[in-house]
């Protein structure tokens, strides 16, 4: 059974983005006094651990772990090869976390819960590391050796320093990401007094976003004329009537589904893109590095998906988030629009949002199964809602020329309707991004240790500055979007979906 991350990864000892996540049932050979001891083995140890020792007996070969994490560590901060795809969890160099696995720190109930959520946070760190070891160039054989050394390596350390308590308390506090915003920024830009300020910024940017959605969709014309981009399937789109099917979920209750299943449930779900094309800038490409920094080649007509998932109440659901990557009119820099369906526990779409891959103009388009909350936060920006409520179907999106703003989402059929010629682009995996070739060879990330695309630089004024979002305007990995200027929101927040509508009420258990 392949489950697919909630953000780019491989397994182990390949480069598909997907990861088994496997059965340890077996592994409790024996019975601990201390609970923690026991959700150690559950992590995906297979030697006993006893409740007081440090590094003797059959750990005696970990002492010098530590060392060994800190070395290859210190190699891939100096190549500048960092990959930001997970937070590091500082103190712990054999585990990663994101924001949606870390929201389950003071959930986990049972060693199975308990040793599941340890092994996802090791696995995410070796996912990343294997972008790493391609990046710092290593050879098959070196790559292998620390894989098999730094996977042991993280076994002994969880069992040791995690097996009490305390440990475990100390990993529960320390294992959520820092958010987007910078404490120092808006403390040196003063955003206590010009909160109001951004505040009234804001409601105008809304504004005129909402006048763009109300008035008519201009006609093509001979300077712009309408392009659609529809996927090319590659796949069978057929899923079980009933959702995920007999798919199990995983320990934190999460869906799972074959490789198969996932890739057809991106390519059911993908975006139709019905853009104004003055050029080739116009069409969505696959990004490439250069010596100056990164642009796109629209010969490479590519959008880019990646399976996630998100909270809504005590439902546990999955989201297809699709990115669009477009050249600028300056050189070496590029644009581009994300598109994000999270789907019901039928795996049909419940909503879609876009944004803009520098993290401005989170746009919500709800299902009519949706109801907006009334007691939304007020210390931060109201959500925006442009159109009325969407039908769970084919979605078309109106872009822009120049800027690939959205301009509205209509259904499939009126795009096909008109006289636009159709092309079709692929869907490729996010995580192709992650060992772009370089034009003296070698491979690099399209994102640096911050998350960022490589030479992109922030466009914001100084009361956009003052938000405290580091380089605002940049375009920016996923995991690195901060969406709103008037508090603290990142688009993946797990939590983001119920902050904006009601949650279902719990389901009472079955009899």
């Amino acid at each position: 059974m392949v489950i697919h991350r909630s953000r780019g990864g491989c397994g182990p000892l390949t480069r598909t983005g997907f990861n088994v996540w496997r059965n340890r049932g077996g592994l409790l050979a024996h019975r601990f006094t201390h609970r923690l001891a026991a959700l150690a083995i559950a992590a995906g140890l297979g030697a006993c651990a006893h409740q007081d020792t440090r590094f003797v007996g059959v750990f005696t070969s970990f002492k010098d772990c530590r060392a060994r994490f800190a070395a290859i560590d210190a190699r891939i901060d100096a190549a500048g090869v960092r990959d930001a795809s997970y937070y590091r969890v500082p103190g712990y160099p054999y585990l990663r976390s994101d924001r949606t696995l870390a929201s389950f720190r003071n959930e986990l109930e049972g060693v199975d819960q308990i040793g599941g959520w340890l092994r996802h946070l090791r696995e995410y760190d070796q996912e990343a590391r294997e972008f790493e070891y391609i990046n710092l160039g290593l050879s098959l054989q070196e790559a292998a050796i620390l894989r098999y050394d730094l996977q042991s390596c993280g076994r002994g350390l969880a069992a040791v320093e995690l097996d009490d308590p305390d440990g475990f308390a100390a990993l529960s506090a320390a294992v959520t990401p820092t958010d987007d915003y910078s404490d120092q920024r808006r403390a040196l830009h003063a955003y206590a007094l010009i909160e109001p300020a951004l505040r009234r910024r804001v409601a105008q940017r809304q504004a005129a976003v909402r006048r763009e959605f109300e008035a008519p969709l201009p006609a093509a014309d001979d300077a712009a004329p309408l392009r659609l981009w529809q996927v090319q399937a590659t796949a069978d789109t057929e899923l079980p009537s009933n959702g995920y099917g007999n798919s199990p979920s995983d320990e934190l209750g999460f869906p799972g589904l074959f490789d198969s299943g996932w890739q057809a449930l991106a390519e059911r779900n993908a975006p139709s893109l019905w853009i104004e094309t003055q050029g080739e800038r116009d069409q969505p490409g696959a990004p490439r590095l250069t010596a100056h920094g990164a642009t796109v080649d629209p010969a490479q007509p590519v959008l880019y998906y990646q399976i996630g998932f998100t909270r809504f109440g005590d439902q546990r659901l999955a989201q297809v988030t699709y990115l669009a990557w477009f050249a600028r009119d300056d050189a070496d820099t590029v644009d581009g629009i994300l598109w994000r369906v999270t789907l019901d526990p039928n795996a049909q779409p419940l909503l879609y949002e876009s944004l803009n891959v520098s993290g401005r103009d989170h746009l919500w388009f709800p299902t009519p199964a949706l109801t907006l909350r009334r007691d939304l936060d007020p210390h931060v920006e109201a959500p925006l809602l442009p159109q009325p409520a969407r039908p769970a179907g084919p979605q078309a999106l109106r872009l822009r020329s120049g800027t690939h703003a959205l301009r509205r989402v209509v259904d499939v059929d009126l795009a096909q309707s008109g006289d636009a010629p159709t092309q079709r682009y692929l869907l490729r995996r996010y995580e192709d991004l992650f060992t772009l070739p370089l034009p003296d060879g070698g491979s690099h990330s399209l994102f640096d240790a911050d998350g960022l695309v490589r030479g992109s630089h922030g466009d914001g004024d100084w009361l956009e500055q003052a938000s405290g979002v580091l380089a605002a305007g940049a375009p920016r990995q996923l995991g690195h979007h901060a969406v709103t200027q008037v508090g603290r929101v990142e688009f993946d927040d797990p939590r983001l979906l119920e902050s904006v509508f009601v949650a279902p009420a719990a389901q009472p258990p079955s009899n």
